[in-house]
C-alpha cells in the first residue's frame, strides 16, 4: 500500500498589485477547494518589492496541483511578475486558526476606519452646525428684500420728482448696502455643501470596502464550517 507523503512549502507571489486586492482571501478560498488543511497567508516585501507568502502542508500531489492553478489564476487587479516555491521546516497553522487570526486583522484595520468615520462626522457637523442660522438669516433677507425690484423702481421714480428729499436716498443706499452679501452668502452654503458631499463619498467608499471584505469572510467561514461538519 502506497503512503501518501505529505510536503510543506512556502510559495511567494511578487509583483506590482498583489496588497489590498484579495490575494490572501483568493488564495484561502481555493486551497479549501484543493482540500488543503494546514494553510497561512500573509503580506510581505520581496526583494523591495510587494508580495504574498503562503506557507501549506499537504499531500505532495495536492500542492504541485495547487501550484499550478495559482499560476494560471489571479484575484481581479492583482499585476504578478513572479511566483516562486520554496521548501518549508515548521509548523504550519491549521485553516481555522489561519481565519481567526484573519478575523483579527480585520477587526484591527476596522478600528482606525470607525475612528475616522467619528473624527468626519464631527467634522461634518462642526460645518453644518450654522446652516439654520445661516437659513433663517438668508430668509429674512429674503424676506426683507423680496420687495428691492418695486422699491428701486419707485424710489426711481420719486428721485425724479424729489430728488431734493435726502432721507429718501440715503434709506435706498441703506437698503441696498445691507443686501450687498446676499451673493457672499450663497457661496459659503454651496462650498459646505460641497465639502459635506466630499467627505460622505470617502465615508461611503470606505463603509463598502469593510464591507466587502466582511463578506468574503463570510463566505470563506461558511466553506471551512461545511468542511468541518460533513
Amino acid at each position: 500500500m502506497l503512503l501518501n507523503l505529505m510536503e510543506k512549502v512556502k510559495i511567494v507571489i511578487i509583483g506590482e498589485m498583489v496588497h489590498e486586492v484579495g490575494y490572501r482571501v483568493f488564495l484561502l478560498n481555493n486551497s479549501l477547494n484543493f482540500g488543503i488543511d494546514r494553510f497561512n497567508a500573509y503580506n510581505a516585501i520581496e526583494d523591495g518589492k510587494p508580495a504574498v507568502s503562503v506557507i501549506l502542508e499537504a499531500e505532495e500531489e495536492i500542492i504541485t496541483d495547487f501550484y499550478e492553478f495559482i499560476n494560471k489564476n489571479f484575484p481581479e487587479n492583482a499585476r504578478v511578475s513572479e511566483i516562486k516555491k520554496e521548501g518549508f521546516k515548521g509548523r504550519v497553522m491549521s485553516v481555522e486558526q489561519f481565519m481567526h487570526l484573519a478575523m483579527v486583522e480585520q477587526l484591527d484595520k476596522g478600528i482606525p476606519a470607525i475612528l475616522s468615520i467619528k473624527d468626519n462626522t464631527t467634522k461634518i457637523l462642526d460645518h453644518t452646525s450654522h446652516i439654520p442660522a445661516i437659513k433663517e438669516n438668508t430668509e429674512k433677507i429674503l424676506e426683507h428684500t423680496s420687495h428691492i425690484p418695486a422699491i428701486q423702481e419707485n424710489t426711481e421714480k420719486i428721485l425724479e420728482h424729489t430728488s431734493h428729499i435726502p432721507a429718501i436716498q440715503e434709506n435706498t443706499e441703506k437698503i441696498l448696502e445691507h443686501t450687498s452679501h446676499i451673493p457672499a452668502i450663497k457661496e459659503d452654503t454651496s462650498e459646505i455643501k460641497n465639502n459635506t458631499k466630499e467627505i460622505v463619498d470617502k465615508l461611503q467608499n470606505k463603509y463598502e470596502e469593510l464591507s466587502r471584505e466582511i463578506v468574503q469572510m463570510k463566505i470563506t467561514l461558511s466553506k471551512i464550517e461545511a468542511k468541518v461538519f460533513s
